[in-house]
């Protein structure tokens, strides 16, 4: 405020980069989290009407222990894998980053 800066330029310019290692966390550990519901999904709603809530983990087991499928389903798990793995590897990334500032 003492320079002149407006809001928007104090919270892109100050606040946003000061938080920013921490949006990072945040924003990884919720895409983990997502994947994490598997039970909650196949409950609910089986996987929804018309597919419409259907995740990889559910779309793997539905290949494997309903349609009988297990290549496919093992396909499909190998994917979900990669997929957490790189964000594993992004949230470590991040972690190890925040640790050394």
């Amino acid at each position: 405020m003492i320079d002149g800066a407006g809001w928007w330029r104090r919270l892109f310019s100050i606040t946003i980069p000061a938080i920013s290692e921490t949006i990072k966390v945040v924003l990884t550990l919720g895409l983990i989290n997502t994947f994490k519901i598997f039970d909650l999904v196949l409950i609910m709603t089986n996987g929804g009407p018309g597919n419409t809530t259907e995740m990889l983990s559910t779309f793997s087991y539905k290949l494997s222990f309903q349609l009988n499928r297990f290549d496919d389903s093992a396909v499909v798990s190998n994917v979900l894998f990669l997929i957490l793995m790189l964000v594993g590897l992004f949230y470590i990334r991040t972690i190890r980053s925040e640790g050394d500032t």
